[in-house]
């Protein structure tokens, strides 16, 4: 089932497939440019996440959530947020946890990928669970996103990407980030799903995040 869109002023439509490939459909939204940090949820729900000392990975803000379940609308265009069952994986761009297809409602809304690092907005379709998640702790790749096909964006000042990165394989995931971070251009890298595209989270190195 198609489902219509808007980038900008222009009305789109993408298939259901495609969206979900990765887990993303519709609008796209400028957001505020901080990145709080929570922790996960402890137990067995508890993920786990592949060790990193370099690297930060950085989910939505979570004001940016808050903002879209309360309002159903995205926190800069004031684009309509659409909420409805799980079809695809996604991620969550906030807990950072795939969907549990056909059980899980989810919502999409239009973000700005390079919120808080340009003045020129990239916006793009993301999902966020509908009901309440925790940010993702960013102490590493999370393992459920390990096992997803990802495209690694080395992006410079400007920004302009300058590298890629694609993966399938969970082993390679983090020489790939390494590989990247350590060309002298890259300020941060953002994580793509490789077949739709989409902006699933941003990774920073950790001696250049704000104190």
């Amino acid at each position: 089932m198609a489902v219509p869109f808007t980038i900008g002023c222009a009305p789109l439509q993408l298939s259901d497939r495609v969206s979900l490939g990765c887990g993303g459909h519709l609008t796209f939204s400028a957001c505020p440019a901080f990145f709080p940090r929570t922790t996960t949820d402890e137990g067995d729900d508890k993920m786990t996440v592949i060790a990193a000392d370099r690297f930060t990975v950085q989910a939505l803000p979570r004001q940016v959530a808050s903002y879209v379940r309360e309002h159903g609308r995205d926190p800069v265009w004031g684009h309509e947020a659409l909420t409805q069952l799980a079809t695809g994986f996604g991620p969550c761009r906030l807990c950072l946890r795939t969907f549990r297809e056909h059980e899980e409602m989810r919502t999409l809304f239009t973000y700005d990928t390079y919120a808080g690092v340009s003045k020129y907005p990239q916006p793009g379709p993301v999902y966020i669970h509908a009901a309440h998640c925790e940010r993702y702790d960013g102490g590493g790749v999370p393992a459920e996103l390990c096992g997803l096909e990802l495209t690694f964006e080395g992006v410079a000042a400007g920004p302009r990407v300058v590298a890629l990165e694609r993966t399938a394989d969970e082993a390679a995931v983090e020489d790939a980030i390494a590989r990247l971070l350590d060309l002298p251009d890259v300020d941060f890298v953002n994580v793509r799903n490789m077949e739709a595209g989409c902006f699933i989270a941003r990774i920073a190195r950790i001696d250049r995040e704000a104190t």
